[in-house]
């Protein structure tokens, strides 16, 4: 049983949803321009799952194989216009390791044992994001992940300087005013995930924040 406690990785996942309209380098909570505004505004993310996701790799076929969550993450929108007909936003999502020893890897939370292996780096945990109207820009395509050298954010729906309607759900990346109680499809957001370590990784317990962000532009 002891032996067995020494070789198992644990990687924890937290949410954070930043529900209004905010700025993209610190995504934190400005008064905004065009749409819905901190202090009187009502655009918000609507999360419909656990604000955490817990790995845990204790078998060698979950090493090799990996585990993927399917649906870890559901959320909704609602974005408010404020006065203009001006408002656009997108939507992205940030890595954020809590001020880890080195910026490209997991906060490392503990270590079980024997300290052979490496700390995890960012880019070991890959993100999928879908919904029925393939309003995301990769939509279920591809797996994505996060650059572990420059912290780039992943953008779910990108800056495109074009206005887009919601109401067609034909695929289009809506940026404009809307809800998920009108517009359901195109307003409601799945994401899963997926971790492959293999057995380079030293045992331990790691973890990472991701931040969702409506971001005007």
């Amino acid at each position: 049983m002891n032996r067995q406690k020494l070789y198992v990785l644990i990687y924890i996942i937290s949410f954070i949803f930043l529900s209004k309209l905010v700025t993209a380098q610190f995504c934190e909570n400005p008064t905004t321009n065009n749409c819905s505004d901190v202090i009187n505004g009502s655009s918000r993310f609507i999360m419909t799952t656990p604000g955490n996701i817990d790995f845990v790799f204790d078998r060698m076929d979950k090493y090799v194989r990996g585990i993927t969550y399917s649906g870890g993450t559901r959320f909704m929108l609602q974005v408010d216009e404020l006065v203009t007909d001006e408002c656009m936003w997108k939507l992205v999502v940030f890595i954020d390791n809590n001020d880890a020893e080195e910026d490209n890897e997991w906060d490392e939370l503990a270590t079980y044992g024997i300290s052979a292996g490496t700390v995890p780096e960012l880019d070991l945990l890959e993100v999928k994001v879908y919904n029925h109207c393939e309003t995301p820009t990769n939509n279920i395509l591809e797996w994505s992940s996060f650059d572990p050298l420059n912290f780039s954010e992943l953008d779910i729906i990108p800056e495109t300087g074009i206005r887009v309607e919601p109401g067609a759900c034909d695929g289009s990346e809506v940026n404009t005013p809307g809800s998920y109680l009108i517009d359901y499809n195109e307003f409601n957001f799945v994401v899963d995930y997926r971790i492959r370590p293999e057995f380079i990784h030293k045992p331990g317990a790691y973890q990472v924040t991701l931040r969702f962000c409506l971001v005007e532009y």
